[in-house]
């Protein structure tokens, strides 16, 4: 199933090379903003990258896999993209995080569709979610322009703080 190459981006797994690059971004307090991941220590980190390289089979249903988005030109890592399909292998959802000099150049979108047509083309799920803080501008633009219909939202808590969530979704039927 993977490499999957796109124009400007690859979705592969994950390398013990992308490790100073993984750190970086994951590291940064304006990527990290909205996401509900902790920031990692080098070890940490490398066995993360390590488990994600060969351990954790792609699309198992009940189960996240952390997978590399990579530049097309060079595979440079630029982010990563978790991908869960839920236990009946009905439902599927994606987040992606891109490293700040990654952003706005339409790479996300390019590996958000590149994602669904693989969870579409691989797995039985109809739907695929995707959920972001309403604070987020750009992911929730970033949903919308992938063809992601807003479905609801929600209020939960993240880090002892109240945050509302977006969710929106893009059904088998509707993929462009």
């Amino acid at each position: 199933m993977l490499p999957v190459r796109g124009e400007r981006v690859v979705l592969r797994r994950m390398a013990e090379g992308d490790l100073d690059r993984f750190l970086a971004y994951r590291s940064d307090p304006e990527v990290a903003r909205y996401q509900s991941w902790e920031v990692m220590d080098r070890d940490r980190a490398r066995g993360f990258l390590a488990h994600c390289a060969v351990v954790t089979p792609l699309l198992r249903p009940g189960h996240w896999v952390q997978i590399a988005v990579a530049s097309s030109h060079d595979d440079r890592l630029l982010g990563d993209m978790g991908l869960f399909l839920s236990e009946d292998g009905t439902l599927a959802e994606l987040g992606i995080t891109l490293s700040r000099d990654a952003q706005g150049q339409g790479r996300a979108i390019e590996a958000m569709r590149l994602a669904c047509d693989l969870v579409f083309g691989h797995t039985q799920a109809q739907r695929i979610l995707g959920i972001a803080d309403i604070r987020n501008a750009a992911s929730l633009t970033l949903l919308q322009r992938a063809g992601f219909t807003f479905t609801h939202e929600e209020s939960s808590e993240q880090d002892g703080q109240p945050i509302t969530e977006r969710f929106y979704a893009l059904r088998r039927s509707d993929q462009p």
